[in-house]
């Protein structure tokens, strides 16, 4: 009987789920106007960068790196990303415990005719990681693995932004 019920609570929360109109995110869509790209500063060994536009890419847009005087490209300035540690917890040892990786990434995107469009942005992510003084090993593996992980969630944050600009490409 309890396991009868279990399932019917399961099932009518499902179709509740589901008639409400939730649905998973999916892909987002980069407006026309971004199709053609010029990302500043050109950066292709910076781990950040080479995510960006590996998803860029893959979404269909093309990134250009020479403008020709005629063409109408937009530019996205991307300024490199930024690591900074707070210690959050000290043990009684008097050692950091838990610490706070902070990832901030400044950007802007201009027009083709040089007007900032999505002037001084900033893309500020943060977590929290525990260290243990006994193990350093461990804590700079644990530490290259979660500033990896925000690298990818701010190329994440920064696409779905790009997705809902609304670009003026009128002429001056």
């Amino acid at each position: 009987m309890k396991y009868l019920a279990k399932h019917i609570i399961l099932v009518l929360g499902l179709l509740t789920l589901c008639s409400c109109g939730f649905h998973l995110r999916g892909h987002a869509a980069i407006p026309a106007e971004l199709m053609s790209l010029r990302i500043t500063p050109f950066a292709p060994y910076e781990p950040f960068h080479k995510m960006l536009r590996q998803s860029l890419k893959y979404a269909g847009v093309q990134i250009v790196q020479d403008i020709e005087s005629n063409q109408q490209i937009p530019i996205l300035n991307i300024s490199a990303p930024q690591f900074t540690e707070r210690t959050v917890a000290y043990g009684r040892d008097g050692q950091a415990h838990r610490v706070s990786l902070i990832l901030k990434i400044p950007y802007l995107l201009k027009d083709p005719q040089g007007r900032f469009q999505v002037p001084d942005h900033l893309i500020e992510l943060q977590r929290e990681i525990n260290v243990n003084p006994n193990v350093i090993l461990g804590a700079v593996n644990e530490k290259a693995t979660v500033q990896k992980e925000m690298l990818r969630e701010a190329v994440s944050q920064l696409f779905w932004q790009l997705s809902v600009i609304n670009l003026k490409m009128d002429s001056p």
